[in-house]
């Protein structure tokens, strides 16, 4: 993983520095980077610079080169950059070229400066640097370059790079970089991998590309991908996957030790919210049976609405996993508990717990996880001061101060938040919103002090970047329009999966509204889902999240382990893209998608 530092001062730098330093002689990490191995000069960097302007071109390199490397130590890092940045690497010797690479990978890394890890990495010769290097210079080099280019999000090209500089390291430190090659092909899309054509000659190097492209393309199969693991390491038993096997694959090795064979599905089968349960019930069976191979899994049903919760514990002693509850009062009652008896996937969420409770793991549909998700990417693509319109009740509130918060911790903030009762007061909320009222308001009083006919046209307030929009869709189709009417046509509207209905005939006037959505919805190749539509297609259209949250469920049951022991492990599922978080609740990561000629159209961002 790249170093994630947030510098608030010179000194705090060069305290950091002097800690890299420190760690010199540690064993293979990318947690810290030992400092180029430079000459540390009496004199200034300044004056350093000012001997530079009448030297020789070879000495003037040198020069500019000890500079930056003092102005680094110092924590100064733009003037580090300016000193680097004006090395002539033509000019340096094989042995110096080398502690310039090092030196511009340890600035661009550490600051994740992928401007100027793209200047270091144009360079020719390279890999001709590496290799003049001394070795263990070469394994710091080849853990930089795996971090340069992972925060370039070349995944693979990372992987397949230390894969191919394997060789330098002891055997001691194989076991610590399988897992570093292994973490950086697991970060890669999946249609990345399966695309990319490795034109090297390194057959360790091919194999581990191989090894993870298959293995994601049987991701929806926890199964299949175990076969295929173990008829790979039966043909390839000298590869270095196989004698330093990474944690993932050694714990997906043992599936049949590690996976649930009794399962618990803890619902309300009966009451207001059987439908709901039923969907959940159908969608996991449906996952069950479509990967259903390695191993049979006992199923048993328990009706909450019927049976006290807590009670599941000391009646059933033998289960191994229980997937619910779904209500949240019986979520809260296990709440007040230390720790559960068997591992409890509940179906809901409630506020973070103060500690976590040993064996309490949390699943839901979040629309706070949504809202955080909204504003993140606003954020991230600078658009950083929002207005929000969402409902007067509770669940709008809820929602938009979570949104405004999630936003504030991004940078960015809301302007003006506006809720609205029902469908005759949206134009009025819009209007207040945009302060397209105040500017008519101004135009009447004008007009009445000089009581001359003054024509004017209204303008809406100019500070806002976008619109954080919390409808339902037959409300969204009338916000949309009524955005336009008050002269904002071209902010961009963001939404969450709330303004999305499956199927829907009506979405002309969403055109160009982007919000978050389940993969699960957004295609209708899935087998699982075509199965469901097939043998009910009113249920699996009005309860299609439901299913999507109960085929996700038995893929989390049956990986759950690795999850647990996999840091930052990450599964596709059909309600996002799922891990699991320090506090024991399944994070999701939604797909973007746009309305488009009345289609919801995904997109790639």
């Amino acid at each position: 993983m790249p170093l994630h530092f947030s510098f608030k001062s010179a000194g705090i730098i060069a305290l950091c520095c002097a800690l890299i330093a420190g760690c010199a002689n540690q064993p293979l990490t990318t947690e810290t980077y030992t400092a180029a191995n430079t000459a540390h000069p009496s004199t200034s960097p300044e004056a350093l610079l000012s001997e530079a302007r009448t030297a020789t071109p070879g000495r003037r390199a040198e020069l500019h080169l000890q500079a930056a490397q003092a102005y680094w130590d110092s924590g100064l890092l733009g003037l580090a950059v300016a000193a680097y940045e004006d090395v002539d690497i033509s000019q340096l010797n094989p042995i110096r070229s080398s502690h310039w690479l090092e030196l511009g990978l340890i600035l661009g890394v550490t600051f994740e400066d992928t401007t100027l890890i793209e200047y270091v990495l144009s360079k020719t010769g390279i890999d001709l640097m590496m290799q003049q290097a001394p070795i263990d210079q070469q394994k710091s080099l080849a853990l930089l370059m795996r971090d340069a280019l992972l925060l370039q999000s070349k995944h693979i090209e990372a992987a397949i790079f230390l894969a191919e500089y394997r060789g330098i390291f002891s055997e001691d430190e194989q076991a610590k970089l399988t897992n570093l090659i292994w973490a950086a092909f697991s970060r890669a899309e999946a249609a990345k991998l399966s695309r990319h054509s490795y034109e090297g000659t390194n057959t360790d190097a091919s194999l581990w590309l191989q090894l993870a492209t298959n293995l994601r393309l049987k991701q929806s199969s926890l199964e299949q991908q175990y076969e295929y693991l173990k008829e790979w390491q039966d043909l390839h038993p000298e590869h270095s996957a196989n004698l330093y096997p990474p944690l993932e694959l050694r714990l997906l090795s043992q599936l049949p030790e590690i996976s649930p064979t009794s399962v618990t599905l803890a619902l309300p089968f009966s009451g207001p919210l059987a439908n709901v349960a039923e969907a959940i019930r159908d969608g996991f069976l449906a996952s069950y049976y479509q990967q259903k191979s390695a191993h049979n899994l006992k199923i048993t049903m328990f009706d909450t609405q019927l049976k006290n919760i807590e009670a599941l514990y000391t009646d059933h002693p033998d289960q191994q996993l229980i997937v619910g509850p779904l209500n949240k009062t019986d979520l809260e009652a296990l709440a007040t508990l230390d720790a559960l008896p068997t591992p409890t996937l509940a179906l809901n969420r409630i506020s973070p717990l103060t500690t976590p409770i040993n064996g309490l793991f949390q699943f839901s549909l979040s629309s706070e996880a949504e809202a955080e998700q909204v504003a993140t990417y606003l954020a991230k693509n600078k658009l950083f001061r929002v207005g929000v319109i969402a409902p007067d009740n509770e669940f709008g509130y809820r929602i938009s101060q979570h949104f405004s918060n999630a936003l504030l911790d991004a940078g960015g903030r809301t302007i003006a938040t506006r809720h609205y009762q029902n469908q005759s007061s949206l134009s009025s909320a819009v209007a207040q919103l945009l302060a397209t009222d105040k500017s008519q308001h101004r135009a009447r009083k004008l007009r009445s002090i000089t009581a001359l006919p003054l024509e004017s046209e209204p303008r809406r307030r100019q500070d806002i970047d976008a619109i954080f929009m919390l409808a339902k869709p037959e409300i969204a189709r009338q916000l949309k329009p009524l955005f336009a009417f008050h002269y904002a046509s071209k902010l961009p509207i963001f939404a969450t999966s709330q303004v999305h209905e499956l199927d829907s005939q009506h979405n002309d006037d969403l055109e160009g509204v982007k919000f978050v959505e389940m993969p699960w919805m957004l295609s209708n190749s899935h087998p699982i889902k075509s199965e469901l539509l097939t043998h009910n297609p009113n249920t699996a259209r009005q309860y299609g999240r439901f299913h999507a949250l109960g085929a996700d469920a038995h893929t989390i049951a049956s990986r759950l382990t690795l999850m647990q022991q996999l840091t930052n492990s990450k599964v596709r599922g059909q309600s996002g893209l799922l891990s699991l978080g320090d506090d024991g609740i399944i994070q999701r990561e939604l797909e973007w998608a746009t309305f488009k000629n009345g289609d919801a159209i995904p997109i790639q961002e």
